[in-house]
């Protein structure tokens, strides 16, 4: 196995599970507990190999730095009130318009070199603008900011944050894009105005005044763009379509003259910094006292309240968002048409499986052809690839072994594709940069997903719960770390073994193996297009890295450990109960190496003589399952459970007229092994025997290890415990034709470690 590397010292370098995250810590000069700051910052580099995850935290460090720098400068200027940036932008706004229709109104009669000459100039303004949005190089802005802000009645020095600056360039563009419209006699606001006209032609003037008439009425409003984007135009909502239109972004020209105000420009502030509601009417945000609050549910505003109180702690964004995560109900939100299909959580029959893909709406999907079957959504695509797997119902191993496996892709995908495009996409339209993404979301699933009520959701559900969860164990940890001076290595350690478990390396192999077959059986019978999985997908070589990285995920009880066990209530005190799975099961698993759920499917007609051997018959049948083809196989019943009775159990059990060896009900998915692995956990953490990575499975390590010991040949091993053999001469003529009497013979060879225990019968 191949050692782990580890991060160099002050790298704030740490595993989690497989992939590097980087811890970085708040600078004491933000104060981080005065300005409610994250203490620690941290974040994942998205790989297991540790030079690349080096190169990426020092780009979070230097990304990390710039974002405190700029903190610094806002907590110094104790944050800029938003209504006062809007002031500030409006009145901006209102200057360059005004100036450039000024000098259209004086420039006389323009022919159409004059206008081209006009128009010119404003382009040039437009990418001034711009260059230096892209740039990030604002001094050429200083002093118009400072005279609007000046005008708006708000301090100049507050108005020079880097994030407002960016606003006012935007501002700046847009009022260039909009005065390159009215070179060509093309005004944003005209019909607005000419509708407040009109309406105002019904009522009287509120006053006369000889002075000059206010500015020109504008409605300019920039979308919600990412910063540094264009601003898009939006053409002033009609007094039929908005009726608040009519008196807010237009004035009768007589009110306007007696009670002049700047003009309407909606312009969000779109910064990580100054989080504003959208305002669809920025001219009553300038008259609004200096000590107004914005309602952001109904745009109304209300007096500034005293700020309260509060003894609970700071609570980020992203972490509410998830806290309300956890309280609603999680329940996929992909509407598909395969969600009509039988569901999976109960065992169907063959019969019922195949109705299901001869449905008419199956058979449709069937008879696509050509690029057709790229147009499928991607519910309906997983869905006609579960019909290719099982044979259309009748492939009844593929169903009975790979089907929970397969539907838990699905509901993967097709839960993450909906949250993260915002619909069902269709096959064509998944990109390769959304399936890279999704490759990389599987690594941070919990592993327990699915597998109880607290974990159910869809994709970015149970990500965001593990995640919290994560949160919270690492800020105890580290407040516990400080208290008790930890080192660096102790509070790693200790971090490992709070955090959630992530899917396995093999297990996302999986989903990214079935999610791969969907893209091939679609390119295979359209007999066009190329699968975009293939140059996502782990290779076999990166597989193998990532599985020696986490290194043994399931290890053998060992003699201590089987002490441990067997030494406990359930084995040595009296009990009436003399099918209890959880006596027998784990010594099953002790003597015969079978699977959890080849032990509690047992019917007790399967512990049977033959050839003069009493074994165990592991085989398929109605409500059985197996793993693999290779699962099926007759074990020689070890002595010791012979002397602790399991004949006699058969027996009784057979004579009561019982289907089961054990009374063990199924679980939601249809298994036995789902409902007692929780038992025989829980069982185990009330008698403080339970550890890590020793479950139910490693008594079938243990089995084999005493094969080994005891010299038994290999191909024997490997039939016994249920796997397939490579070699063609030992699969045809090998183990599976070996005597049962020798086959009883090796399986003795096991040493009885459980002598103490009394039989049940």
């Amino acid at each position: 196995m191949a050692k782990t590397a580890t991060a160099p010292r002050g790298s704030g370098l740490y595993l989690r599970n497989s992939t590097w995250w980087v811890r970085i810590r708040t600078p004491a000069a933000l104060d981080p507990e005065e300005n409610a700051l994250r203490r620690y910052f941290r974040f994942s580099t998205r790989t297991n190999c540790l030079s690349e995850a080096l190169r990426a935290a020092a780009h979070v460090r230097a990304a990390l730095d710039r974002g405190f720098a700029l903190a610094r400068f806002e907590i110094g200027t104790s944050m800029v009130d938003a209504v006062q940036v809007e002031a500030m932008l409006t009145r901006l706004a209102q200057n360059a318009l005004a100036a450039a229709e000024a000098s259209r109104a004086l420039a006389g009669v323009r022919d159409a070199a004059r206008v081209a000459e006009a128009c010119r100039r404003h382009e040039e303004d437009l990418g001034r603008w711009r260059d230096a949005l892209a740039r990030n190089e604002f001094s050429q802005l200083s002093a118009k900011v400072g005279l609007a802000a000046t005008e708006a009645g708000v301090p100049a020095s507050a108005m020079a944050s880097p994030v407002v600056m960016r606003d006012a360039a935007r501002t700046l563009a847009a009022v260039a894009e909009e005065n390159i419209s009215r070179e060509h006699g093309i005004y944003a606001g005209d019909r607005a105005r000419l509708s407040a006209r009109l309406d105002a032609a019904a009522t009287p003037s509120h006053a006369f005044a000889t002075s000059l008439p206010a500015p020109m009425p504008v409605a300019i409003a920039v979308a919600s763009t990412p910063l540094g984007a264009a601003p898009a135009f939006e053409q002033a909502a009609s007094p039929q379509g908005n009726p608040a239109a009519e008196a807010t972004i237009e004035m009768p020209e007589a009110e306007a003259v007696a009670n002049p105000r700047p003009a309407a420009i909606a312009i969000p502030i779109a910064s990580p910094t100054l989080e504003t509601p959208r305002v669809d009417h920025l001219a009553a945000l300038v008259d609004r006292p200096a000590d107004a609050r914005i309602d952001p549910k109904d745009r109304q505003i209300e007096p500034a309240e005293a700020p309260k109180t509060s003894a609970k702690p700071v609570v980020t964004r992203a972490r509410a968002k998830t806290r309300q995560v956890r309280k609603k109900t999680l329940t996929p939100k992909s509407p598909s048409a395969s969600a009509k299909r039988p569901s999976a959580s109960k065992p169907l029959t063959e019969a019922q499986w195949i109705a299901h893909f001869r449905t008419p709406e199956m058979l449709e999907i069937r008879k696509l052809q050509g690029e057709a079957l790229w147009d499928l959504p991607l519910d309906q695509a997983i869905d006609l690839e579960r019909g290719v797997r099982s044979k259309f119902g009748t492939h009844t191993s593929w169903l009975e072994a790979s089907l929970r496996g397969f539907d838990a892709m699905a509901k993967l995908a097709t839960t993450w594709f909906v949250e993260h495009l915002g619909a069902m996409p269709r096959v064509r339209d998944v990109a390769l940069a959304d399936l890279e993404m999704f490759v990389e979301d599987l690594s941070r699933v919990p592993n327990n997903w699915n597998k109880g009520e607290k974990v159910q959701g869809t994709m970015h559900e149970v990500i965001a719960i593990a995640d919290e969860a994560d949160e919270e164990a690492t800020l105890r940890i580290e407040l516990q770390a400080l208290e008790l001076g930890w080192s660096e290595d102790r509070w790693e350690q200790e971090l490992q073994a709070r955090l959630t478990r992530r899917l396995a390396p093999g297990t996302q192999y999986k989903h990214q193996s079935y999610l791969k077959g969907v893209f091939e059986m679609i390119a295979s019978r359209s007999k066009f297009g190329r699968n975009p999985m293939e140059d996502v997908i782990w290779s076999k070589k990166h597989l193998r890295k990532l599985k020696d990285e986490q290194g043994e995920t399931r290890t053998a009880l060992g003699p201590d450990g089987r002490a441990a066990l067997f030494s406990t209530s359930a084995f040595t005190a009296p009990s009436d109960d003399v099918a209890d799975a959880l006596f027998w099961s784990p010594l099953i698993a002790r003597y015969s190496g079978g699977r959890a759920e080849e032990i509690l499917q047992l019917a007790p007609g399967d512990v049977k003589w033959e050839d003069g051997v009493v074994i165990f018959d592991i085989h398929a049948g109605p409500g059985n399952s197996l793993k693999s083809c290779s699962a099926t196989r007759k074990i020689p019943v070890h002595d010791e459970l012979l002397r602790l009775g399991i004949v006699a159990l058969a027996e009784r059990r057979k004579a009561q007229g019982k289907r089961r060896l054990f009374e063990v009900k199924r679980g939601p998915l249809g298994t036995f092994s789902s409902w007692f692995s929780k038992r025989y956990h829980n069982y185990r953490v009330s008698k403080k025997i339970y550890a890590p990575g020793k479950d139910f499975h490693s008594l079938r390590k243990d089995f084999y290890q005493a094969l080994r010991s005891a010299e038994v040949d290999y191909p024997i091993r490997v039939h016994l415990m249920g796997h397939a053999l490579k070699d063609v001469s030992e699969t045809n003529y090998g183990p599976a034709n070996e005597c049962l009497a020798d086959l009883k013979r090796c399986v003795d060879r096991i040493a009885a470690d459980t002598l103490h225990i009394r039989p049940r019968l």
